[in-house]
Order: C-alpha cells, then sequence, then structure tokens
C-alpha cells in the first residue's frame, strides 16, 4: 500500500492486510472527512510497484486502444483527424463543442419531456464512469470535462478527435440506457428520433464539416433499435412542446 502526499514527500508503504493500521492513511482519510475531499486510488501488481512516482500533474489522455461497446461510425475519426488533425487550432475546438453540445441538449430535452428533469445528466454521468478507462477525460472525477444545459466545457489538453470519438460513445451509451429505463421507451424513442433529424436538418453543413451527421445518424440507430417498454399505467406526461 502506498500513500503519496502532495508535498512528494517519502513513500511510505505498508502490507495491504495491515491498512488499518496504516498512519498515513488514517491521517488521509481524516482529512478527507472534514473536507469532503476527493482521492485517486491506483492498484498495482506488486512487482511492479516502482512504476508509480509522484507526480505534480496529471499526464494527458491517450487515445483509446479499444472501441467501446456502442461505438460511434468509423468514419467520424477519419474525417476530423484528416480534416483538422491533432493541431487543430482554438475556432474549430470551439465549434466541435458547440455542435456537440447541441446534440446533448436534443437528447436531455427530449429525456426531460418523458421523465425526470435530472434522468439525462444521471445517464451521461453513469455512462462517462463506464467508458472513462478509454476515455480519461470523461471521468466524473478527473474535472477535465463537464456538460450543462447544452453547454460543453473542458479542461486540459484534448484533440477533436479524442472529444468526438469520446463523447459520441458516451451520447451513444446515454441514448440507449434512457431509452430501456423510461416508462415511456415509445415515446422518448421518437422524440430522440425527429428532434435529432431536425436539428441536422437545419445545420448540415456545419455537421459535415467535423462528420457529425454521421454520428447523429448513429444516435438516431441506436435509440431506435431499443427494445419498447410496455407502457406505463402511471398518468402520462405532460405533452411536449
Amino acid at each position: 500500500c502506498l500513500v503519496i502526499n502532495t508535498a512528494a514527500d517519502k513513500v511510505e508503504e505498508s502490507d495491504p492486510r495491515g491498512i488499518a493500521a496504516n498512519p498515513e492513511i488514517g491521517r488521509l482519510l481524516d482529512e478527507c472527512k472534514q473536507v469532503g475531499g476527493a482521492f485517486d486510488v491506483l492498484f498495482n501488481c506488486s512487482n511492479q510497484v516502482g512504476v508509480i512516482e509522484a507526480s505534480p500533474q496529471h499526464s494527458a489522455p491517450l487515445a483509446p486502444e479499444q472501441p467501446s461497446e456502442v461505438p460511434t461510425s468509423s468514419a467520424n475519426v477519419v474525417v476530423a483527424q484528416g480534416e483538422l488533425g491533432p493541431g487543430a487550432d482554438t475556432a474549430a475546438m470551439t465549434e466541435v463543442k458547440r455542435l456537440m453540445g447541441e446534440i446533448a441538449g436534443t437528447i436531455e430535452e427530449a429525456a426531460r419531456a418523458v421523465g425526470p428533469h435530472e434522468s439525462f445528466a444521471m445517464s451521461l454521468r453513469a455512462a462517462q464512469l463506464q467508458i472513462a478507462d478509454r476515455y480519461a477525460f470523461l471521468d466524473p472525477f478527473a474535472g477535465e470535462f463537464e456538460y450543462l444545459g447544452g453547454e460543453i466545457v473542458l479542461v486540459g489538453q484534448l484533440t477533436i478527435e479524442e472529444l468526438i470519438v469520446g463523447l459520441g460513445d458516451a451520447l451513444s451509451l446515454t441514448v440507449a440506457e434512457l431509452a430501456r429505463s423510461t416508462a415511456y421507451a415509445e415515446r422518448f424513442r421518437a422524440y430522440v428520433s425527429e428532434d435529432l433529424r431536425r436539428l441536422l436538418a437545419s445545420k448540415r453543413a456545419e455537421f459535415e464539416r467535423f462528420s457529425l451527421d454521421q454520428l447523429i445518424e448513429h444516435l438516431i440507430e441506436v435509440v431506435t433499435a431499443v427494445e419498447p417498454v410496455r407502457e406505463s399505467a402511471l398518468t402520462e406526461p405532460a405533452t411536449k412542446q
């Protein structure tokens, strides 16, 4: 068991079987209880302990090696990388964040029309946790990505390709989960499909520049492929405006 403090002082090592008696861990947990702190836990094999080193900052996330269970179209990656590359300027990144924020906002509005106000945010967070091992910037505890009301905020270094692929996978998982969990699946599927098609038609050229039109089509395919759930006998939700 290794405990590394913020000053990168001497690293304390102890047998994992004696964690309860480790004074460094005791102090760490006491501090967290007092201020509501969060901390990272790194797991490593005993013969690899030497590779863990204290560092003043996190390293930049690596490009994912494995596709997610609900991948976006591979064409998204090829076109985004070919046209923009990892050195794309700030203006292009700003444009991609805006467009992807509109896609996410469209799905969020559909979710709110048939379910609890926070259902989209909770499902998106769950999706981020599910794929955070492949897309480190999506880890909710890393503080590098935030979505709120159609706006996307990024902290740290990230390429356009990573944002499109990572967030695209997260949105795919999100719409699938919402379609499975809502009591009004048919209505949600119809809202998402119609609203995303309307969004694409209104700004097709902008979406096509970054191949986000293919992401939208993929999201429509994902939500329509989910098995419908029988309508709830509870009171129908208000008509979507």
